[in-house]
């Protein structure tokens, strides 16, 4: 099959070349896995020891109830867009109603885990865990229920088709980061969701544009994997791949990649102990960007910018990349707080200290709209940093071996420019 390799026409494009194909996916609609989105989420056990009477109460943090309006947003942004998309098929059809195309809305399903207070002896078996665990359950779809979303499916992390290494790893995972790259990663590569065209993204995701998004995912004639390419941490000089939004299709090959490397990375790690388990985010820099370097993927490239530390910049000349066009990024960061960090020195304390005093400044900003979503604070953050800060650590190979424009060439070259100086 001939490959798609820029991408430059918009969703009017697309429609013209689907008629064909997209009637003879309808009819064959019924027979194949419903296309599927995953949405990640995770809260923290809380328990509360009374000394008096040497009782501890398990409970979950509610955080993460808030999201529910997060997923409402992303359920309608989706029935918006293809609604859009199904209009103009119909639009485009009239003089042959058979060649009229309906594309189906995506199931959506929430990925949810209660990490246990490994800190005070609790785990995935404790008694006061479950009844915790399935407390937080209960909310959550009675969440769901009062939002209209009676038809998101809410499942158990922990008890989805997890492979044992998967569970031996989350045995002691305390660090925030790598828990919820962990539930991302699963999603990406459990059995059932390889089997289907599948979307699993966070659910803080902002999409600029839903009917392009779906164009140029679910929708595509020609299938193939699509993620985004942004800065993942502000202090870094390059553009990485992130596990925030993945699309796959059966017979991509980041799924058939990532599954190999998790799962080997997973068993060699799963008895570690220290920062390993506690604060590094290993999952996704060791694991998710390094399996995107594989030679039957390709769209990471390993470079070495010290002696211990290699990190793994994207080649976003690639198509995959496209969907960054109508993704506005948001990293929260929220593994960086220095607060009650024992395992940090004082001068690094300091300089996260000045980050958050930043950070909180930001947060006071008016969110603002740019296309069909509302953005705020963490993605003012990343925006500024894609326009102002120069890609040093991000080398791609031109007759100039110190250019580094070439990069950032390439990066507005699968950028909104428009949308996203209205963030920034």
């Amino acid at each position: 099959m001939k490959r798609q390799g820029e991408f430059k026409g918009s969703t009017s494009k697309i429609l013209k070349i689907t008629t064909n194909i997209g009637a003879q996916e309808h009819k064959s609609q019924h027979s194949k896995p419903k296309d599927r989105i995953t949405i990640g989420l995770y809260s923290n056990e809380e328990i509360i020891t009374d000394n008096l009477l040497h009782e501890s109460s398990h409970d979950y943090n509610k955080s993460c109830l808030a999201e529910v309006d997060n997923i409402a947003k992303i359920h309608q942004g989706f029935i918006n867009g293809i609604n859009e998309i199904n209009k103009k098929m119909a639009e485009k059809s009239q003089d042959d109603i058979d060649d009229v195309i309906q594309y189906e809305y995506p199931e959506i399903v929430v990925l949810i885990n209660l990490i246990p207070d490994w800190g005070k002896g609790s785990n995935y078996e404790n008694e006061k865990y479950i009844e915790a665990k399935n407390a937080l359950l209960k909310a959550f779809q009675d969440k769901l229920n009062a939002n209209n979303l009676h038809e998101i499916m809410l499942k158990y992390f922990y008890e989805d088709n997890l492979r044992p290494s998967e569970k031996d790893y989350l045995q002691g995972l305390i660090s925030k980061g790598s828990n919820a790259d962990m539930i991302k990663t699963h999603a990406v590569i459990d059995p059932e969701n390889r089997k289907r065209r599948h979307l699993q993204l966070d659910s803080n995701t902002k999409i600029s544009d839903y009917k392009e998004f779906y164009a140029q995912t679910f929708a595509n004639p020609e299938q193939y994997d699509a993620l985004n390419a942004s800065y993942y941490d502000p202090d870094t000089g390059y553009i990485s791949a992130h596990n925030k939004i993945v699309y796959t299709y059966p017979e991509g090959k980041i799924a058939e990649s990532l599954e190999k490397r998790h799962l080997e990375y997973c068993e060699l790690h799963k008895d570690d102990v220290g920062a390993e388990k506690t604060e590094k985010n290993s999952i996704y820099a060791k694991d998710f960007t390094v399996s995107l370097a594989s030679s039957e993927v390709g769209l990471t490239e390993k470079y070495s910018i010290t002696d211990s530390r290699d990190i793994y910049v994207a080649k976003l000349d690639k198509p995959e990349y496209r969907i960054t066009k109508n993704v506005i990024t948001t990293v929260n960061q929220s593994w960086a707080s220095p607060a009650n960090d024992s395992n940090i020195d004082d001068d690094e304390r300091l300089v996260l200290e000045e980050k958050k005093q930043k950070l909180d400044k930001l947060k006071k900003l008016p969110a603002i709209k740019a296309g069909d979503d509302i953005f705020d604070y963490a993605s003012f953050i990343t925006t500024q940093n894609k326009y102002t800060r120069p890609l040093v650590q991000h080398k791609i190979t031109t007759n100039n071996p110190y250019d580094t424009s070439a990069a950032y060439n390439q990066l507005m070259n699968i950028s909104n420019v428009e949308s996203e100086k209205k963030v920034a």
